[in-house]
C-alpha cells in the first residue's frame, strides 16, 4: 500500500512538473512566501487571480505558493512583497523526482515480491 502511494505521489509530482505553464526563459515559476498575511492583503492577492484553494500552504504566520511568472507579476502590479523560496520551481519537482525514484523502484520491487508471495500461499 505503501509503494502504490509513493508511485502515486511521484506520478502527480510529474505531472505537475510537466503541466506547469511555460513562460519566461522556459522556467514554470516560483515557489513564494509572504509572512503575516493580512486580509487586506489576502483579499489583494484573490483580486489578483490567483487561486488560494489549490496548491496554497497557508498558517497564521506564513503563506506560500507556487506561481507562475505571470502571477508574480500580478503580486508586483498589487504591491504585495514576498520572498522567493523557491527559484524554479519545474528544476526543484523534476529534481526531486530523480532522486526519489530509485527508492520508490526498490519499494515497488519488494511490494510485488511481497505479492507473489502471498499469492502462490493462497492457492
Amino acid at each position: 500500500m505503501k509503494i502504490k502511494l509513493l508511485a502515486l505521489v511521484l506520478l502527480f509530482n510529474s505531472i505537475f512538473v510537466f503541466s506547469q505553464d511555460k513562460l519566461e526563459n522556459s522556467n514554470s515559476g516560483k515557489r513564494i512566501s509572504i509572512t503575516n498575511p493580512s486580509e487586506t492583503i489576502i483579499k489583494k492577492i484573490l483580486e489578483s487571480g490567483i487561486d488560494l484553494r489549490c496548491g496554497a500552504n497557508h498558517t497564521h504566520e506564513e503563506l506560500k505558493l507556487d506561481l507562475t511568472y505571470a502571477e508574480i507579476k500580478q503580486l508586483d502590479k498589487a504591491n504585495i512583497k514576498y520572498n522567493i523560496e523557491i527559484e524554479d520551481i519545474t528544476k526543484f519537482y523534476s529534481e526531486r523526482a530523480k532522486r526519489d525514484m530509485p527508492n520508490a523502484q526498490s519499494l515497488l520491487k519488494i511490494e510485488k515480491a511481497k505479492s507473489k508471495t502471498l499469492n502462490k500461499s493462497i492457492t
